[in-house]
């Protein structure tokens, strides 16, 4: 492994145990709250063998991800909800049942690859438009639900970080598809590797922390900032 490629892999692993910790150090009390961090970490943990060479390269992983975020944004606006309407549990809604239909696309780029139908892609080619097309479903269901379950301050701060991050991935997509119809994921230059780690550890930091303040309990909110850090960092 190339130290730019154990740079990425190790950037995906901090964002993965980031958002272990803070689901295990104040969330264990709320279900739903518990359960968008646990789901946030899945979406890190799939990129792991992306990022580790173990596996042959596949623009799949990050598109399992994009399904997740969609998933946690309609698991956020149901927790909004239900803090409006307690006596009656909110129902599934469209960001739900979206993420449902989502799914059977990751079977795209096999059956243009293996079926009869005639497109002038390569799977490779076919996995980098599904994997961009379902992470900007992904950081779109985030921000709707981030406006429904997070002070507006916050939400606008992960907007502005997800436009970014969005932007660089768009970026590479475009730069990538007009590069070759091969192995796509070969192609991807050190700037942006960095580029993409240091906006991970930013998001994942950023919207750790917003979902978690908001979901902790009131014990742990009147701790000073200090003792919040040692009790991310030792609780277990």
């Amino acid at each position: 492994m190339q130290s730019i490629e154990l740079i990425a892999w190790l950037a995906t692993l901090f964002c993965v145990l980031c958002s272990v910790r803070h689901a295990v150090a104040f969330l264990s009390h709320n279900p739903r709250y518990f359960t968008i961090m646990a789901l946030f970490s899945l979406v890190w943990a799939l990129l792991l063998p992306y990022y580790g060479g173990k596996v042959p390269p596949s623009e799949l992983f990050a598109a399992f991800g994009g399904f997740v975020l969609v998933y946690i944004g309609g698991i956020m606006r149901r927790e909004a909800k239900n803090r409006e309407v307690k006596e009656n549990p909110p129902r599934v809604d469209d960001i739900d049942r979206l993420a449902l239909w989502i799914l059977p696309l990751l079977a795209a780029p096999f059956i243009l690859e293996h079926g009869k139908i005639r497109v002038e892609l390569s799977q490779e080619q076919t996995e980098l438009i599904l994997a961009t097309v379902l992470d900007i479903l992904g950081y779109i269901a985030i921000i709707v639900g981030s406006f429904a379950l997070l002070p507006r301050s916050d939400a606008f701060v992960i907007t502005f970080i997800l436009i970014v991050y969005s932007s660089v991935e768009i970026f590479y997509t475009i730069s990538a598809f007009g590069s070759a119809k091969e192995m796509l994921t070969d192609l991807m230059k050190p700037e942006l590797e960095i580029a993409f780690s240091a906006l991970k550890i930013v998001f994942v930091v950023t919207f750790c922390w917003f979902v978690t303040r908001t979901g902790m309990n009131q014990e742990d909110r009147a701790l000073p900032f200090m003792s919040k850090l040692v009790k991310l960092l030792t609780r277990g």
